[in-house]
Formats: structure tokens, C-alpha cells, sequence
């Protein structure tokens, strides 16, 4: 019987479902405890990583990092947020307008 879950590659991450690597670490050890490196290439980080294999015996392996996905809106709460900026820059308009007439009123 064998285990199909050795087999298959892990599931990514929330943070990094959907997207790409922007930097890979080189961490020595099984694990992984010391970073040995941070490469914007991903064929640098595989060169730096083979190189400590062969030349060290703690051994090392790389991490791919990424940067946090943006949230995406609904059209729905889109739709709200803007009606809320909207209501607050009315509100700011007429706010400054009252100022100056009270500023005018004060100087007549």
C-alpha cells in the first residue's frame, strides 16, 4: 500500500495561492533555521543551495517567498466604500464652507 500524500506536492499556502515567488531563501540544515541567503533569481538561490549540499554536511534547501495577496471587494462593499468617501467629502466641502462664511461674517 503506499501513500499517495508522499507522492504529491503540498498544497500552497493561503498567502501564496494564486501567486509567484519574489525572492527564494537558502536556509541551511534540515531545518532550515539559518538563512543563508536571499536570491531575487530562483536559478541563483538552486545554484547557492546545490553548492552547500555538496560542500557542507548540514546540508541546506530552499524556501520561495511571497509577498501577501491584495484583497479583492465585492461589487457590493466596492459600491458602499465609495459612497462612503463620497458622503465624507460632501460633508468636508460643506464643513469648509461653513468656515468661511463664519470667517467672512466675522470680518464684515
Amino acid at each position: 500500500m503506499s501513500d499517495d500524500n508522499t507522492k504529491r506536492e503540498a498544497e500552497p499556502s493561503p498567502a501564496s495561492a494564486g501567486s509567484r515567488p519574489v525572492a527564494w531563501v537558502v536556509a541551511l540544515g534540515g531545518d532550515g533555521l539559518i538563512i543563508d541567503g536571499i536570491f531575487l533569481r530562483e536559478k541563483q538561490a538552486e545554484e547557492a543551495c546545490a553548492w552547500r549540499n555538496e560542500h557542507t554536511t548540514y546540508g541546506a534547501r530552499i524556501i520561495p517567498l511571497y509577498e501577501k495577496p491584495q484583497p479583492t471587494l465585492t461589487d457590493d462593499e466596492l459600491e458602499v466604500l465609495l459612497a462612503i468617501e463620497a458622503d465624507a467629502a460632501y460633508r468636508a466641502m460643506w464643513k469648509t464652507g461653513q468656515v468661511v462664511r463664519g470667517l467672512l461674517d466675522r470680518t464684515k
